[in-house]
């Protein structure tokens, strides 16, 4: 049996074990410690409280909470392990949350330098730390240190964030890797700090200076996210020297400011409001259009391609979906130039494509080398999809694809893998591997890979059951496959 813990400011660290500890003791016991340890891991993006474990060991994932500023619950995989744990009529994300968070702050006592909030949106998350992560981050990019060497005017009248004049412009996309950026805007006002005028004295029209500030915060793990940094966009209607846009978060007309006098931002914000035109609208691109958007690619940066694949892979996708014309050919061509530029996820559409020969000539092969260069990206720790469904995607088709090529075994661990991310056709199939033949019977394609086992046979079919497998009709309900 694992010895208690040491004392948290003896080793430095908040561990799982300590939060689940602490909410345990605070709900007076009637959330088991190990109970709450399973909704830590759910909270922190994992299935189980024993992946999250490894993930800590193979050090893919940080132990200590308190080098974090964010922990962002995802809806997604937090309620549905609350009501497989029987805590439906208790508690639900939100619930968590607080509960947790309340555990957290109590842990923090002995960390007073630092902040640690648990949120489940990232609209409640700066809400709450406006006054406080934020507005700090702010105030050291509104007043700067000086390099060696530089002398600034006068340090003791520096500018600090009005109280309660903070608002959130735009916020930005999740990053999709570990070590990615999440980025927002802020509205604000600040004043010099002068101590004479007193604590309480109001602030003079002429010494209120209007700006807008970026912020970012770096992905640590799967949920986790720290090192909120802030710099100055515009400061009394002025653009500060140097900034380059960044699409996602920042307001439009601030995007517009910076692309009138730079020219390449200028036919990047053209391809990104193309993009966000064709999705709000529903509509197909012109031949022209597409032309344009492929052409695009190669002008964004890293960080802000990733922003463009969300636009350009979905709309791919949309047109390879229509099945019939032009649309799904120029949906592959699209995908075949994000991932000629780098963008990893959109290979995972370009296999589907490939694979059922939409938009292009039927590519198995080539299906197959793109999905082995995922599963690899992603078994490194390079490539997060964040979605369950995604990973569910990603890992069924790499089945489908092992068994046409004949690994049998292969097929069956990646149907295995697919079911764990709730997907529910393919806890069906593997009812197919797991079930005793009857005697007399031929085998078929599913014999002989593992031994049978009726018991994990029957619990994948209950599973299929409640992804909406129907038994009278033998399919699933379309609304409700997972």
């Amino acid at each position: 049996m694992q010895g208690k813990p040491s004392p948290i400011q003896a080793r430095n660290t908040i561990l799982a074990r300590d939060i689940a500890d602490k909410l345990s003791a605070q709900v007076r016991g009637a959330i088991s410690v190990p109970t709450v340890l399973e909704l830590v891991a759910a909270a922190r993006g994992y299935a189980s409280y024993a992946a999250y474990t490894a993930a800590v060991k193979d050090k893919t994932e940080p132990a200590d909470f308190k080098m974090a500023q964010l922990w962002l619950f995802d809806s997604k995989i937090v309620q549905p392990r609350i009501d497989k744990l029987g805590l439906a009529e208790k508690i639900d994300t939100a619930g968590l949350a607080f509960l947790l968070q309340g555990a957290i702050n109590d842990l923090m006592k002995q960390f007073p330098d630092r902040q640690l909030v648990a949120a489940n949106s990232l609209e409640g998350f700066f809400a709450d730390v406006q006054e406080t992560i934020v507005c700090e981050a702010i105030n050291k990019a509104l007043n700067p240190r000086p390099k060696p060497g530089e002398v600034f005017g006068d340090e003791e009248h520096e500018l600090n964030v009005v109280p309660k004049t903070l608002s959130v412009a735009k916020i930005g996309p999740l990053p999709q890797k570990v070590g990615g950026w999440l980025r927002a805007s802020f509205y604000g006002d600040a004043e010099v700090d002068d101590s004479a005028g007193g604590d309480f004295a109001e602030p003079k029209d002429e010494d209120v200076h209007g700006f807008v500030a970026r912020l970012r915060l770096r992905r640590m793990g799967k949920q986790l996210y720290t090192g909120c940094q802030a710099e100055i966009l515009i400061l009394n209607d002025l653009v500060a020297h140097g900034i380059k846009s960044d699409f996602g978060s920042d307001p439009d007309d601030f995007a517009d400011l910076i692309a009138a006098g730079d020219p390449s931002q200028e036919s990047q914000l053209r391809g990104l409001k193309l993009l966000r035109n064709l999705e709000q609208s529903g509509r197909v691109p012109t031949l022209g259009e597409t032309d344009s958007i492929v052409d695009s690619f190669s002008s964004y940066p890293s960080e802000q391609l990733e922003l463009i694949e969300t636009y350009a892979g979905a709309l791919a996708v949309r047109l390879i979906n229509m099945k019939r014309g032009l649309p799904p050919q120029q949906g592959v061509r699209i995908l075949e130039a994000l991932v000629a530029n780098g963008c990893q996820f959109s290979k995972l559409s370009l296999a589907h494509a490939l694979f059922n020969g939409w938009g292009c000539d039927e590519d198995s092969a080539r299906a197959r080398s793109l999905v082995a260069e995922l599963l690899a990206l992603v078994r490194s720790g390079k490539v997060d999809f964040l979605e369950p469904a995604s990973y569910a995607e990603l890992y069924s088709l790499g089945a489908k694809l092992s068994m046409q090529a004949g690994d049998r075994r292969q097929a069956f661990e990646l149907y295995r893998s697919a079911a764990a991310e709730g997907h529910g056709p393919s806890a069906l199939i593997l009812v197919s591997f797991l079930m005793p033949r009857p005697a007399g019977d031929a085998p078929d394609e599913f014999s002989g890979v593992v031994e049978p086992n009726l018991k994990l046979a029957e619990a994948y079919y209950l599973q299929a059951m409640r992804a909406g497998y129907n038994p009278a009709t033998q399919q699933f309900n379309p609304q409700e496959v997972k």
